[in-house]
């Protein structure tokens, strides 16, 4: 087979010019996984892990994978192994809407906008602490 590639004028044309790639010679790495945990992971779960930004081909320094990473990364494994592979957006976001007793189904856009954006503004104590007024709560003169 490398004879046949060996014997080729060209790999690939751009535009009229026939061109031969050069392929920059890498190190093998493994990323702290074993052969059968790469290959029984899904391509999603393994960009995930190590994403093709962090291995562009003209890096000077060699990019290792976070000790932290690899212990999730192998945690999950395990867990998917087991069959109890958690849902990957649960997480804080989802645990504050399940501690409220408000069923999000009802709500529609505007309203579920509201209430995000509710969540995400300071309280009336503090605005007052720092001097601002909150809107709808100016004082109101005696008529």
């Amino acid at each position: 087979m490398m004879e046949e590639y060996y014997k080729l004028d060209h790999e690939g044309t751009i535009g009229d010019l026939k061109t031969r790639f050069k392929y920059a010679k890498v190190d093998p790495s493994r990323y702290g996984l074993k052969t059968h945990e790469i290959l029984m992971s899904d391509d999603k779960d393994l960009n995930q892990y190590v994403s093709v930004k962090k291995l562009a081909p003209y890096r000077e320094k060699e990019w290792k994978v976070p000790n932290n990473r690899r212990y999730q990364y192998k945690m999950m494994l395990k867990e998917h192994l087991r069959g109890k592979r958690k849902d990957e957006k649960t997480g804080k976001k989802n645990q504050k809407i399940e501690e409220s007793n408000v069923d999000l189904t009802s709500l529609y856009g505007n309203a579920k906008r509201r209430r995000q954006k509710a969540e995400l503004s300071l309280s009336r104590g503090r605005l007052w602490a720092y001097g601002k007024v909150p809107p709808g709560a100016k004082a109101k003169g005696k008529h």
